[in-house]
């Protein structure tokens, strides 16, 4: 089991490292779902035959405010 001891703690610091640049990055994100969500509710009210052409753009920015990626 020693043997995994340095792999966790150079997880740990990436884990950390990735956390601080994500922190200021995430209300550009936020930004990015609210415009992508009104194009989609607009898209589907006005032209609802286009309405999936902004469904990853929604989904791909839910996802980087969850921040699963």
């Amino acid at each position: 089991m020693w043997f995994f001891t340095p792999l966790f703690f150079s997880f740990a610091k990436i884990i950390k490292m990735n956390n601080q640049a994500s922190d200021k990055s995430s209300l550009s994100f936020y930004i990015m779902f609210v415009i992508s969500l009104i194009a989609f509710v607009g898209l589907l009210m006005f032209a609802n035959e286009w309405f999936w052409l902004s469904i990853p753009t929604l989904l791909t920015s839910l996802v980087y405010i969850f921040k699963v990626i």
